[in-house]
């Protein structure tokens, strides 16, 4: 994947404010989340997924230079994690919140047309 102009892209001057935001919905996920789950057996691994999670969303940046047709292993590395937190009791909505912040990164990184198959991708 290359890196579209800006002309092509959905960014927008406040880019860090956006990437900042991001972190704050995962802080926000990784203390509901847990909440939601107390007494399960599974908490450890939903918060080895978060952390992986996390860690892939501040490596982005770094991976998308270092590695530019690893984009899109990486969102789909990211969907997949977070279907597998849906996966513990999927009643909760808490998990959707992280295609916010996917969503986010594919408007920064993606032109407009790959960005719209990756939205319609997060919303099936």
């Amino acid at each position: 994947m290359n890196h579209p102009d800006a002309s092509e892209r959905y960014t927008t001057r406040s880019h860090r404010l956006v990437r900042l935001l991001g972190y704050l919905i995962i802080l926000v996920f990784a203390l509901r989340r847990p909440n939601d789950l107390v007494g399960e057996a599974s908490l450890a691994l939903v918060l080895a997924l978060v952390g992986l999670f996390t860690g892939l969303y501040a490596a982005e940046p770094w991976l998308s230079r270092r590695f530019p047709a690893s984009t899109r292993a990486y969102f789909i590395v990211q969907m997949a994690l977070v279907q597998g937190l849906g996966l513990f009791k999927d009643y909760q909505d808490t998990w959707v919140l992280l295609y916010i912040v996917l969503g986010f990164q594919v408007a920064g990184c993606c032109s407009r047309k790959e960005a719209i198959f990756w939205w319609s991708l997060f919303t099936v």
